[in-house]
């Protein structure tokens, strides 16, 4: 399972808001969930704080989210759900 980071656009009281949330890719590079709330940028040195803020930076650049993708398990799933994931319908 590989993951990076996307922006993702969420519609509240008609206002729209974009955060950045850590998106989770199957083997095939299919997009399997995100993390329900954003991310902040974090690291146990500056230069890993850095790497954190260009991968970041990096997802300005891909195709915007409209909304959560919530873990659903299947066969190509071997690594299992988080707490933080929510459930899939």
């Amino acid at each position: 399972m590989s993951w990076n980071h996307r922006v993702r656009k969420e519609t509240v009281d008609g206002e729209d808001f974009f955060t950045i949330v850590e998106a989770f890719y199957n083997e095939k590079g299919e997009l399997r969930y995100t993390t329900i709330n954003g991310v902040a940028p974090v690291g146990s040195t500056i230069e890993e704080l850095q790497q954190s803020l260009q991968w970041m930076m990096d997802a300005l650049g891909k195709s915007i989210l409209e909304e959560p993708i919530v873990y659903v398990a299947d066969d190509d799933d071997k690594d299992g759900g988080s707490s933080q994931f929510g459930v899939g319908a």
